[in-house]
């Protein structure tokens, strides 16, 4: 089973432009795609910034944005989608980024609906911004 090898280490520093906080890692955080040892590594470094879990306030208490067993999966989610936007994904797909998310998701013992429901929700975005 894939894996993150070590905590995560936050602070919050400002707000984004959607007035939501803005936590940059203090420590690089490791995952392991596919399965624990896999040369398959995501490694977001310190420094990167993660707005967490980016739920429309209408659902937002489904999924709260620190919540401890999705924090982590969003963070390495958002670093993908801003490596992919940037043309550095490694030829990591829209598809294959979303995929990752839903491993982590259940690698953090989310329930199998809401990690689901969670990356049905990127998923529909991916198609309606037309980066399938």
């Amino acid at each position: 089973m894939s894996r993150f090898t070590g905590p995560i280490d936050v602070r919050m520093t400002r707000s984004n432009e959607h007035g939501r906080p803005v936590w940059r890692l203090l420590s690089p955080l490791v995952y392991h795609v596919g399965f624990e040892g896999s040369p398959d590594v995501v490694e977001v470094p310190a420094g990167f910034g993660t707005d967490g879990v980016s739920v429309p306030l209408p659902f937002a208490w489904l999924v709260p944005v620190l919540e401890h067993s999705t924090f982590r999966p969003a963070c390495v989610h958002d670093f993908l989608w801003t490596q992919h936007q940037a043309g550095r994904a490694s030829g990591r797909s829209r598809r294959e980024i979303d995929a990752i998310l839903l491993e982590a998701l259940l690698v953090m013992r989310v329930p199998r609906f809401k990690a689901y429901l969670m990356w049905a929700a990127v998923r529909l975005q991916a198609i309606w911004s037309g980066d399938r």
